[in-house]
């Protein structure tokens, strides 16, 4: 993980087991590698999903706040997201919490994940 694919809000995973949310603080002080090998990416799951407001509707995943979709690829074990014939491979939640802002304008609902 690089910390220019981070911003502030994004949840992650300390290397303890306990999530948390990057600061502006965390942020800046991202600036050496051990610093980012304390923190990990937080692997997406169909209980993530559901929990931050996804809907299991035939095998997808639909975000009521817009029009797209998270499609699971059973052979290879990832998901996707697919947005107007856009589709972008996700493994982790900061990536998807970085999508959905940037694709709604609005901050994805984590707080059920605390």
């Amino acid at each position: 993980m690089k910390a220019n694919e981070l911003r502030i809000g994004n949840v992650l995973k300390h290397k303890s087991g306990e999530f948390f949310k990057i600061t502006g603080s965390d942020l800046s002080l991202l600036d050496t590698k051990e610093d980012l090998l304390a923190i990990l990416p937080i692997e997406i799951t169909e209980k993530i999903l559901l929990n931050c407001g996804f809907v299991l509707m035939n095998q997808w995943f639909d975000y009521e706040l817009a029009l797209f979709r998270i499609g699971y690829i059973t052979n290879d074990e990832y998901f996707q997201f697919e947005s107007n014939g856009k589709v972008i491979d996700i493994k982790s939640l900061h990536q998807l919490q970085n999508i959905v802002f940037f694709n709604t304008e609005q901050e994805l609902d984590v707080s059920k994940l605390f």
